[in-house]
């Protein structure tokens, strides 16, 4: 696998708007649906100033955009920094596995925390055909639109087909 990521437009520019409104993202999805590599490639793209991830053990420094990997439901020291955060309109990504908690609940409840899914991550098939084409690998359009109904354009999906379609040919077959 190339250093090439798959891109997702929609999903950048919806990013760029919700932190721009100041509101507090969360990202729910199973493994593999590539959460923090898109959040990772939208820093390095877009102009956020500084950001940290945050995955457990004491509160970071105060960055721009703040990148949550830990549940804040047992955490009530964390709750209360992400609570003033959010008052105070300064820019959070939660990453998750799991369904919002009790308490961010209230949070998108009151539309000030937007709720991102799997669906959401997803790439169009514009967007896997372009990927494949930076490898050097020529899928047929049906071809895409059957990896899309095997797989639902899930990118780790995508990465490991990979391999695949360039001894095949480009041509994917179950």
């Amino acid at each position: 696998m190339s250093d090439t990521q798959l891109k997702n437009a929609a999903f950048s520019v919806r990013l760029q708007n919700d932190l721009r409104m100041g509101r507090m993202v969360y990202i729910c999805a199973p493994f593999g649906w590539g959460k923090e590599m898109q959040v990772r490639q939208f820093l390095q793209k877009a102009e956020t100033g500084s950001f940290c991830w945050h995955k457990g053990g004491g509160l970071p420094a105060d960055p721009e955009v703040l990148l949550v990997l830990e549940e804040p439901d047992q955490n009530e020291v964390l709750q209360k920094f992400l609570a003033q955060r959010l008052n105070e309109q300064k820019r959070t990504i939660l990453l998750s596995r799991t369904p919002a908690s009790e308490f961010l609940s209230s949070f998108l409840a009151s539309g000030q925390m937007v709720l991102y899914q799997a669906q959401d991550l997803t790439p169009g098939p514009e967007e896997i055909q372009d990927y494949y084409k930076e490898q050097g690998i020529v899928v047929r359009y049906w071809d895409l639109i059957q990896i899309s109904r095997d797989f639902f354009n899930m990118p780790c999906c995508i990465y490991v087909l990979e391999k695949y379609l360039r001894e095949a040919g480009g041509h994917y077959g179950k």
